[in-house]
């Protein structure tokens, strides 16, 4: 194999074509790590894929109806179940077959309890699971089914008044005089004197 030198402003790429990943040349009998094989195993049973998302939402009775009234034009629908995503018309948009609320994907009723259950996976509490939520999915009432999965958890129920001990952290002597000054404010005092 012979180098030859290239000026950098002749020769850009060298970086990206670094990066090509290269079949294994490697022995058939290797072993991998238990882990990664996992993990891969879960991606393949996934079944909250664009695709599938897609599918549902042409399958789900009021999605299909909203699906249509996003391509075609709002009207005036007195239907109750239209009536959350009516309130939201200006916001609603199709990317790549899926309905979104600003950049969140409306989740067919098929897929909203599995949803909740990823959402739920590792017991954040009500908060994290409505942050997570709101960062990536959304459908009508979805913030009071996180809270009554939150509150049907009896893991989340046991811990959920239970936040971290901080440590107490006493005041260090100070080495010399006025090395720390400590100043009440009026509104201090008011507040202690107040309570």
């Amino acid at each position: 194999m012979t180098f030859e030198y290239k000026n950098t402003n002749k020769h850009t790429n060298a970086d990206a074509l670094s990066r090509i990943p290269q079949e294994s040349t490697e022995a058939d009998g290797e072993e991998f790590d238990a882990v990664d094989v996992f993990m891969l195993k879960q991606l393949e049973h996934l079944s909250l894929t664009n695709n599938n998302i897609r599918r549902e939402t042409a399958r789900d009775k009021i999605l299909s109806r909203v699906y249509e009234l996003v391509q075609k034009g709002w009207t005036v629908n007195d239907d109750i179940d239209l009536k959350p995503y009516f309130n939201r018309k200006n916001e609603l948009s199709i990317s790549q077959g899926c309905l979104q609320w600003g950049i969140r994907t409306i989740v067919p009723t098929k897929f909203r309890q599995q949803t909740l259950e990823l959402l739920h996976s590792a017991h954040p509490g009500v908060v994290k699971m409505k942050l997570l939520a709101r960062s990536y999915v959304w459908w009508p009432r979805i913030d009071s089914e996180i809270e009554s999965l939150a509150k049907s958890c009896s893991g989340c129920q046991k811990h959920h008044r239970n936040p971290k001990q901080s440590p107490l952290h006493p005041w260090e002597w100070p080495s010399s005089p006025w090395k720390r000054i400590f100043i009440l404010t009026l509104l201090d005092h008011l507040l202690i004197t107040c309570s």
